[in-house]
């Protein structure tokens, strides 16, 4: 089994996400603090055609950083902070 998972951080202009693989299944991304009002946003890389949508992980404030926990067993995703 291949247990490799490929994250691709795009679209990003003024704050940096950290992607840290957990397990297999899993990834977190984390953004600063001082992003906040900005949200986080994904898209399946596969689908040409698929738009970018608020992602549906609430984020928790862990120390200084903003993070959620993603799922990168199923199709590969892009990852971006927005300000609204």
């Amino acid at each position: 089994m291949d247990n490799r998972a490929v994250v691709s951080v795009l679209g990003v202009t003024c704050n940096h996400l950290m992607i840290r693989h957990l397990d297999p299944a899993h990834v977190e991304i984390s953004w600063p603090q001082e992003a906040e009002g900005y949200v986080l946003q994904e898209k399946s890389l596969g689908d040409e055609g698929s738009a970018w949508q608020d992602s549906g992980n609430v984020p928790l404030l862990q120390g200084a950083r903003y993070s959620v926990v993603g799922d990168c067993q199923s199709v590969s995703r892009g990852y971006r902070l927005m300000h609204p």
